[in-house]
């Protein structure tokens, strides 16, 4: 069987200014389909940074005749993109199989079943797992009623299975297939920051510990927190810069902690002699920068560029509407501190 992900013809996020990132999600599962199902044929076409438009991607799709197509569909802005490609995939061919997942779907899984022919199966919250086995059930030729966390057609229902359990230690999973997009690497840039310099996002969680009304993070991943190890961590950073070059990385926890872990991370780092190579960046919360502002010089060494505040209001009362334990003062101390120690600070 051969599964074929599509990154698809898109924009830039104008938010975040110039900037093209590997397709993150699509090199995870990549990478769990290729150490868990050895024998499946997997490809990653990345048509932002190959430069494809909708008629390349139909002309790629004409020719390689993929029997899956799978589009992550995490965010809601990308909604209707991604169920266009997979609309294409089956014009081309009918009897090609299309996934998608992510948190937009995911949340409107059924509804989106009812209403969207062309989709056949959706694979609710963690995927790896979840299409490894579906694509198992798909090639044995079994209605995958047995895989959990998926959502599709069978007869005149639409079925959703039970939840996927979550995979309790992610430092058993593979390093993303980054060698799947290895001649596009020079493509990945992020020109506000690191003009000229080649960019990768590394996963450090999944999840978030704090409950905010107006994010979705905390109820996708189950209200669980799950992190991947320093040392696991300083793998991926250094398999990043030594065997492509890699050197802006985006350490993408929802939330990253500034706690033993991070301190421990930061010495990695140092120890390996990464910290004058890779500039990286993270999200966090302000009280976390104020409470633990010891670390920021040693994170300033190991190479942290730029902190992301979720500050969200000035209001201490639409603060409480959000759910979010945080005064305004505090927020304003963080921005303070990074700049004190030269890290750039985004709210």
């Amino acid at each position: 069987m051969r599964i074929l992900f599509i990154e698809p013809p898109k924009d830039y996020w104008f938010l975040m200014g110039e900037h093209l990132p590997p397709p993150l999600a699509l090199l995870q599962l990549a990478a769990y389909l290729e150490a868990h199902s050895p024998g499946m044929e997997v490809d990653i076409l990345d048509c932002r940074a190959m430069g494809l438009d909708w008629r390349g991607l139909e002309r790629r799709l004409e020719a390689e005749q993929p029997d899956v197509v799978a589009v992550s569909g995490s965010c809601t802005k990308d909604a209707y993109i991604v169920s266009w490609t997979l609309k294409l995939a089956k014009e081309i061919n009918p009897e090609v199989y299309t996934v998608t997942g992510g948190q937009h779907y995911s949340a409107l899984a059924e509804e989106i079943m009812w209403g969207f022919p062309h989709i056949d199966f959706i694979v609710r919250g963690e995927g790896e797992r979840t299409l490894q086995e579906l694509l198992r059930s798909l090639e044995r030729g079994r209605v995958p009623t047995g895989v959990r966390g998926l959502t599709f057609r069978h007869g005149s229902q639409v079925v959703s299975t039970p939840p996927q359990p979550l995979i309790d230690d992610l430092n058993e999973l593979p390093m993303p297939a980054y060698h799947l997009v290895e001649e596009s690497m020079d493509c990945y840039h992020f020109e506000m920051m690191a003009p000229g310099r080649r960019y990768a996002i590394v996963e450090g969680s999944r999840g978030c510990g704090y409950s905010c009304s107006f994010c979705t993070q905390s109820p996708f991943w189950g209200h669980r927190w799950r992190g991947k190890s320093p040392e696991r961590l300083a793998e991926e950073f250094e398999m990043l810069y030594s065997d492509y070059g890699v050197e802006l990385i985006w350490l993408a926890d929802d939330n990253f902690p500034l706690d033993e872990r991070a301190e421990r991370f930061c010495r990695e780092i140092i120890d390996r002699g990464l910290g004058d190579e890779v500039s990286w960046f993270v999200q966090t919360r302000a009280d976390c920068v104020v409470e633990r502002r010891r670390l920021l010089p040693l994170m300033k060494r190991a190479g942290c560029l730029w902190m992301l505040i979720g500050v969200e209001s000035h209001s201490p009362e639409r603060l409480r509407s959000y759910g979010k334990a945080l005064n305004p003062e505090t927020s304003r101390e963080a921005i303070r501190l990074l700049k004190h120690h030269d890290i750039f600070s985004q709210a």
